[in-house]
């Protein structure tokens, strides 16, 4: 598998967050997608297009029971969006499942509720960066990039 010098991590839920390491972790960014229309996300991608060797992971999941189908809709349409941002800006990627990143990160029980998952990524986000500022809606990308940088750089 190729060392990239970047890996992103995207999770493009309602409040869509991406997440931004280097190889080495000494560089970190969040970028809040929430309060963004899509030419200002279409502008971030175009400078995360610019990083030289970068690689993308983003979250893909399916319907959930209960969840209605207006918010699927808008959540397959972030998905699809974002998507195609990688593919036009030339950023390859994998599609990983919440599952299988939470698992890769040290997550991978049972945590009962949303709630309590959100407030467990959030904790675990401020353990692997504690200068950075975390709720629990933005730790899941700066998690999801976590992975990735293991898919590429194993924890011996």
């Amino acid at each position: 598998m190729l060392h990239p010098d970047w890996v992103i991590g995207i999770d493009p839920g309602s409040k869509g967050v991406i997440g931004v390491i280097n190889a080495d972790k000494t560089y970190t960014k969040l970028i809040n997608l929430e309060p963004m229309t899509e030419q200002d996300i279409a502008h971030a991608f175009k400078k995360l297009g610019t990083l030289q060797n970068a690689v993308a992971y983003l979250e893909k999941v399916g319907a959930m029971p209960g969840q209605g189908v207006t918010s699927m809709f808008n959540f397959g349409k972030n998905y699809g969006f974002l998507r195609g941002q990688l593919v036009a800006n030339g950023i390859p990627f994998y599609d990983v499942s919440p599952q299988v990143w939470q698992r890769g990160v040290g997550m991978g029980k049972s945590y009962g509720s949303k709630a309590l998952r959100k407030k467990a990524a959030k904790q675990q986000a401020e353990q692997w960066f504690p200068v950075m500022k975390f709720t629990q809606e933005t730790a899941d990308g700066m998690l999801i990039a976590v992975y990735g940088h293991r898919q590429h750089y194993p924890v011996k």
